[in-house]
């Protein structure tokens, strides 16, 4: 075993890099438990809409690390898709996600609150150009790879576009996206690691042609309602 590391310290770094991004893009990143005096910034829940893509980044070192590989602008490392719960009343965020002490492995819902309780950058790109209809496939897309669904997706960290029974954060919402059919929502994916060769979904594939919302600067949030 030690001597097939030995002989192979290119296919080593590659799995090194794949762990470490996959730790962050799904949220599994450490944070820190000092917020160092933080402003609250406040969302107000009345403007929002389903189906809107939200990015993060959290706290942790990997975070901030992994945000100057996600996109160009370097200052998200994590994604998903805001929606409202009507059974419970609240906003919550859909993503590819893993978590053991959650029991989070691929698509999971949580409150808006507690997706962007330990971030330190937070932006929302409002969905525009989602009718009704396209919400409806979107949800339908969620609910059938969902665990539970007829075609659950666990988390992929290896970011292998070829594995359709795996699915990491980019590539849940790009797939959501896509599924509405409509034009200014079908994404492809241009993201390229070394040693491998399919590409994969980048948080600038997602946020190409879109505008975000005004927000004050990085903190934490809370909603106003």
């Amino acid at each position: 075993m030690m001597k097939s590391i030995y002989h192979k310290p290119q296919e080593l770094a590659r799995s090194l890099l794949l762990l470490l991004l996959g730790l962050a893009l799904s949220g599994t990143v450490a944070c820190s438990s000092h917020h160092r005096d933080q402003k609250m910034i406040a969302i107000d829940t009345t403007t929002l809409r389903p189906g809107s893509l939200i990015l993060r980044r959290g706290e942790g070192m990997l975070s901030a690390f992994f945000s100057k590989v996600a996109s160009e602008g370097q200052r998200y490392s994590h994604c998903g898709i805001i929606d409202f719960d009507s059974t419970g009343h609240r906003w919550v965020v859909w993503h590819a996600y893993q978590d053991s002490s959650l029991g989070a492995d691929g698509i999971f819902r949580q409150s808006l609150d507690s997706f962007v309780m330990e971030s330190e950058a937070v932006a929302i790109y409002p969905a525009l150009a989602l009718d009704s209809l396209g919400l409806q496939q979107m949800r339908a897309y969620i609910a059938l790879h969902s665990p539970g669904g007829r075609y659950p997706k666990r988390f992929d960290s290896r970011f292998d576009l070829r594995d359709t029974t795996t699915i990491y954060c980019t590539e849940f919402v790009a797939l959501a996206y896509n599924s509405t059919g409509i034009p200014d929502y079908q994404i492809t994916p241009t993201g390229h690691l070394p040693g491998i060769s399919n590409s994969y979904y980048t948080l600038d594939d997602l946020i190409k042609g879109l505008h975000p919302v005004p927000l004050s600067s990085g903190g934490r949030f809370s909603q106003s309602h």
